[in-house]
């Protein structure tokens, strides 16, 4: 059904041969004012129209409070072709959840949780004073999760470089409508295992 108060950008996709790795390779599109071309709104039936005199390779990025966020690429799209109509659909998304614990079994409380994809924005959170955490409206997809104990996230490992490109290693899944437990634990400061 028609959904309004959709917020739809039109971007560059990154160039540089980012990819996404799945059955298909995908432009990794991310998310910086340099790529941003034009935005609108849809209106109460749903409808928008944007603008661009752009060619390449493009993505559209809808963003709605209440709906999964969803990309649409839009390989070799060359503007003086004239109109596009396009019908897209966006879903109620997955939920990722569970219980961060420390290496001895305890739950951390405010810890940073990241859910992480190339092509929406990086999802953080701190766990709860019980170590929980949950994601709610995650788009479909592969994606990276990772705990740790600060906010600092620069190490992340979502990304790895492989000759000249960039591969995106997911550790987990996620299906529209479904939940998702993914229970975390830090390493020991110290390095120790215990038997």
């Amino acid at each position: 059904q028609p959904l309004a108060g959709c917020r739809i950008e039109l971007r560059h996709q990154v160039p540089e041969g980012l990819v996404e790795q799945r059955g298909a390779d995908l432009q990794r599109v991310r998310r910086s004012e340099r790529d941003h071309i034009v935005d609108c709104d849809s209106d109460a039936e749903g409808r928008f129209q944007l603008h661009a005199d752009e060619d390449g390779d493009l993505a559209l990025l809808l963003t709605h409070p209440e709906h999964a966020d969803a990309v649409v690429l839009l390989a070799d799209f060359v503007a003086s072709e004239g109109l596009a109509n396009l019908e897209l659909t966006m879903d109620a998304g997955g939920t990722v959840f569970g219980i961060a614990r420390d290496h001895l079994g305890q739950p951390v409380r405010g810890a940073t949780v990241a859910l992480d994809h190339p092509l929406h924005p990086l999802r953080t959170m701190l766990t709860r004073g019980d170590g929980s955490y949950e994601f709610s409206v995650v788009p479909a997809g592969a994606w990276w999760i990772e705990l740790r104990e600060s906010l600092n996230l620069s190490g992340s490992t979502s990304d790895v470089r492989v000759g000249g490109d960039w591969v995106f290693d997911a550790n987990c899944e996620v299906v529209a409508g479904a939940e998702l437990r993914r229970d975390l634990e830090l390493p020991d400061p110290e390095g120790v295992t215990i038997a």
